[in-house]
């Protein structure tokens, strides 16, 4: 029987041993996932006819993994597939197991991002200076006299994705002001929870003095996700806890399984994620503890270094909470009850009707312009006076 099992066994081992070798193939393929499932079927048939004596195992079990093949490749035929993006950043970009999860590298890095052949259309093709700091360089003159500290937080928007070093907000900022010292300390899938976490630590006090007058957080009612460990990228970010209506920190969230890594790779596994969220049967609380971390980071900025913490906050529109019980006014409400000084940066009454231009073409994220007019909305904050005439301008 072991005779003439051997070729059946050796057609089983040749099958797993191929199986990593089409996943690779099949990479940016919708099909990629629904192959690894035939290839699993094919595994478990082989496997029933080269040992009968545990064919009753085996014959469920193909059938219900050729049965998720077939679901899989329903989803792979009809769930659009977003246009292929090639490119990305030089390597060794990123640092990570920081005290914020991921940090970059000091260097001149380039970024890259084209849709289909990159000869043919780029999307973007611009360098990032990371100073020695860990931050992002910021070209400003020497000025009257640096008398003053500004320090922009959080996520890729502020950090100037898809943007040279003399196109993003902490830029225009500088230029505005040029009586001001400005750090750009955002990074791509920052939120609030890095940003509180920087504060309690003084991770950004060897580079300002531990002097900073004003901390400029833009944000979004998404950075909630992130707050809550929900997005795969969050692993090993800042994890925060809630003890009743404070946000207190709790080590780091979770690292995905392997599974769950595989899983990124189905299109079932992306439509089901994408319309039900882990946290579906609380949902409120992903903005519950996003906001309390907010109203942390601007009490510690004030006792701290006694600085003006202002969100720049980006409106998403109400259609984006439903199911929930928070909007945007919602948002901004809380804010203004908890003397959190705000200001709104969406630039436009529509958040859905955002003029292209204000957008990199392909990318979606701000462009060079939109941090210009942003940059002119936020550098009257640095005085006090004009600061208490531009905020909370609905």
């Amino acid at each position: 029987m072991r005779k003439r099992s051997a070729p059946y066994l050796a057609l089983i081992l040749g099958l797993i041993a191929l199986a990593p070798l089409i996943n690779l193939a099949l990479k940016n393929n919708p099909f990629r996932f629904a192959a690894s499932l035939a290839d699993i079927f094919l595994v478990a048939v082989v496997a029933a006819v080269a040992l009968p004596e545990f064919a009753r195992a085996f014959v469920p079990a193909s059938v219900v993994v050729l049965s998720l093949a077939l679901i899989e490749s329903v989803f792979a035929l009809f769930e659009p597939t977003p246009a292929h993006i090639e490119g990305g950043v030089t390597n060794g970009y990123v640092t990570l197991d920081t005290p914020l999860g991921y940090a970059p590298n000091p260097g001149v890095f380039s970024s890259i991002k084209c849709e289909g052949d990159c000869a043919r259309h780029q999307i973007y093709n611009v360098s990032y200076t990371i100073e020695d700091g860990g931050f992002r360089h910021t070209p400003q003159g020497p000025g009257p006299g640096k008398t003053r500290t500004a320090l922009f937080v959080g996520d890729s928007a502020t950090f100037g994705e898809g943007l040279n070093d003399d196109e993003t907000l902490p830029y225009y900022f500088a230029k505005l002001r040029p009586d001001a010292a400005v750090f750009n300390f955002a990074f791509h899938g920052y939120g609030a929870h890095q940003v509180l976490r920087a504060l309690e630590t003084g991770y950004f006090d060897r580079y300002t003095g531990g002097k900073v007058d004003l901390i400029v957080f833009p944000t979004t009612a998404w950075h909630a996700e992130r707050s809550s460990c929900l997005p795969y990228y969050t692993r090993f970010t800042p994890k925060y806890g809630m003890v009743g209506d404070e946000a207190v920190y709790a080590g780091r969230c979770p690292d995905e399984s392997v599974v769950t890594r595989l899983l990124h790779q189905s299109k079932a596994y992306e439509y089901f994620s994408q319309h039900i969220p882990s946290d579906l049967f609380h949902p409120n609380e992903r903005y519950k503890r996003y906001l309390a971390i907010i109203k942390r980071a601007q009490r510690i900025a004030k006792e701290k270094y006694n600085a003006r913490f202002v969100v720049g906050f980006v409106r998403v529109g109400n259609s984006y909470f439903r199911g929930t019980q928070y909007s945007d006014e919602r948002i901004l409400a809380y804010f203004k009850e908890n003397g959190i000084e705000t200001v709104d940066i969406t630039l436009a009454d529509d958040p859905d009707a955002i003029a292209p231009s204000l957008l990199i073409s392909g990318d979606g994220h701000p462009s060079a312009r939109a941090q210009f007019l942003r940059a002119q909305i936020i550098a009257p904050l640095l005085d006090a006076e004009s600061a208490r005439k531009t905020l909370n301008p609905r």
